[in-house]
């Protein structure tokens, strides 16, 4: 990776913002492309509502770990309840302890 773009990721990264790929879960990010998107076509943002719900997991699920439950059994409830990853996919002990630290 060339310098300049290694100082372009970390001066994004001050500023708070993302360096590129895909919408993590709770932080706000362009919406899936919709049928028939043409490359000038404008984008939605995903919507806020969305976000503040999953942010509302986020702070519940690290509030149950600190608390002192094990992450497989916040996981298990987080897909006992239906809840799904960015991604569609079901909450695993590993995509949990990736989103901590992320």
């Amino acid at each position: 990776m060339s310098e300049r773009i290694k100082h372009g990721k970390v001066r994004r990264a001050r500023r708070g913002r993302l360096a590129g790929g895909a919408r993590r879960y709770g932080m706000p990010g362009l919406a899936p492309k919709p049928q028939g998107w043409q490359h000038d076509d404008p984008r939605e943002m995903f919507p806020a509502k969305v976000v503040a719900a999953e942010q509302a997991v986020i702070a519940e699920c690290c509030r149950r770990i600190l608390g002192g439950e094990t992450v497989s059994s916040v996981a298990g409830d987080l897909d006992r309840r239906g809840l799904r990853t960015v991604n569609g996919y079901r909450w695993t002990r590993d995509g949990l302890r990736q989103m901590r630290s992320a």
